[in-house]
């Protein structure tokens, strides 16, 4: 097998509804935004690099997404 089949770390649409309420002006970098993002039960993971308002392509600090996309209740910018 030369490749597996891997899901992409796509975020709920309530939640990509909110990040695309953020200004360009907020953008981390080209199309990235760095946010802090709530999770159910009430912890914060901030460094959560999210590209095009709806992927997240990185988390600071770590190798791979250190929780469950469906726990994402909430973003706010860093």
């Amino acid at each position: 097998m030369l490749a597996k089949e891997t899901r992409r770390p796509i975020l709920k649409p309530e939640i990509q509804k909110k990040i695309e309420r953020l200004s360009r002006a907020a953008w981390y970098s080209y199309g990235v935004h760095r946010l802090v993002v709530t999770l159910r039960n009430g912890q914060e993971q901030p460094g959560v690099f999210v590209a095009w308002c709806k992927e997240i392509v990185g988390v600071q600090g770590h190798h791979g997404i250190p929780f469950k996309l469906e726990d994402v209740v909430d973003v706010r910018l860093m």
